[in-house]
């Protein structure tokens, strides 16, 4: 578990550091191009702003611009010794170049205009050097008429080759802090996480092997101390628990002595219960009286061998009806009498009462007299026993 957690935690570490340099050189180098493309806009501004005041100037005297003497080199003389700027020219109103540090230089010819990024400076696609920024003033004769435009650029490639230096500087410095960063969260974790956690791991497991008398090492932190002190209190505790069990055993052996008696006890009980329930459904079944079970839901579960002589019907067509179906079956005139009967019996009560049905064999009247009885099946259900005794006969001598 131990060499699982340190993996995880020196992953982490190594994840957040990683993310943490890559994201912070990112930016620091994002910057120091976003600082650098700023400075040389500004250079360019001011190189323009020092053009156009010199060339407003003479044209306010009323020169044209296009006799202007010794612009050429001027512009030659700018690209010459900065080697940022690519190119440096004056436009006239139309986009046509007067005057160039290269005189073959055509602006308009195969420039794609891409964006603008601030007021007088535009992103353009040159053939020959790609991405260029291009920084225009525009030139204003003595009645504010814009009469031509200056026009200086570097290529998005001096700031790439710039960077390259920067980037590979900023890595070997991060790389360094990295390794030392990273080492001292190596060691930080063995010596005050991991060390601590082994140790205790190794107390536990001999407080698992049942050694309960363990000495705890100290801890070097607040937090992993507790975790000794809760685990020294639960091998106490294991040890005092382990002597009452020790104690304990001897009795549970009684205790499971007298429980294998009393199983025994049960068994034979339980044969006897088996054999008593046999004799009762012989006897019942034998009896000379008619006898009908009937569960709490009005079914019937038990009949004899008398009941189908007395009502002229199957067995197998009574159990499992409703008993009070099979009193309808029969022509029975008194089933709301016998169905507050039955649920009196459910309840306790020991009832009797005349019945008057139709045996359906021969379709006889018969006069039956009906005990019922509260009983309790094997599985606790309450149950009506039903005992209907032939009175016809007896009825009829009386009346």
């Amino acid at each position: 578990m131990k060499n699982t957690l340190e993996k995880r935690i020196l992953l982490f570490a190594f994840l957040v550091l990683t993310l943490t340099i890559l994201v912070n050189t990112g930016f620091n180098i994002e910057g120091f191009r976003r600082d650098y493309r700023d400075g040389i806009v500004l250079r360019c501004q001011n190189l323009a702003g020092e053009l156009k005041s010199s060339i407003e100037n003479v044209v306010a005297l009323g020169v044209p611009m296009e006799e202007l003497d010794g612009l050429n080199a001027r512009f030659q003389g700018i690209v010459t010794t900065d080697p940022d700027i690519i190119y440096c020219f004056l436009e006239d109103q139309g986009g046509q170049p007067l005057f160039a540090n290269d005189p073959s230089f055509h602006f308009i010819s195969g420039v794609d205009f891409t964006s603008s990024s601030s007021a007088g400076v535009s992103v353009v696609t040159f053939p020959q050097w790609g991405k260029t920024y291009d920084v225009s003033l525009p030139i204003n004769s003595i009645g504010g008429e814009t009469v031509g435009t200056i026009r200086l650029g570097f290529p998005d490639a001096v700031l790439d080759e710039k960077l390259a230096a920067v980037y590979q500087r900023s890595m070997v410095v991060l790389g360094f802090a990295f390794l030392i960063v990273f080492a001292l969260i190596v060691v930080f974790v063995r010596r005050h996480l991991i060390g601590p956690i082994d140790r205790l791991c190794s107390v536990a497991k001999e407080i698992a092997s049942g050694h309960f008398r363990v000495a705890i090492p100290t801890m070097p932190t607040r937090d992993f101390a507790e975790l000794a002190t809760a685990l020294k209190d639960m091998s106490t505790s294991l040890q005092e628990r382990d002597e009452k069990l020790q104690e304990g055993y001897q009795e549970l052996e009684s205790t499971n002595l007298e429980l294998q008696k009393s199983y025994e006890y049960q068994e034979k009980i339980g044969t006897e219960l088996r054999r008593s329930r046999e004799m009762y459904r012989s006897l019942l079944e034998d009896a000379s009286d008619a006898i009908m079970v009937t569960d709490d839901e009005d079914r019937v579960v038990l009949v004899n061998k008398a009941a189908e002589v007395f009502f002229g019907v199957k067995k197998e067509r009574v159990e499992g009806a409703n008993f009070f179906s099979v009193l309808e079956m029969l022509h029975c005139d008194q089933l709301e009498t016998l169905y507050d009967m039955h649920q009196r019996i459910l309840a306790g009560e020991t009832l009797e009462a005349q019945i008057d049905y139709i045996r359906l064999d021969d379709q006889r009247p018969v006069v039956g007299w009906v005990r019922g009885s509260h009983v309790v099946g094997m599985d606790g259900r309450h149950m009506v026993q039903t005992i209907v005794r032939d009175v016809t006969k007896e009825k009829e001598i009386k009346d």
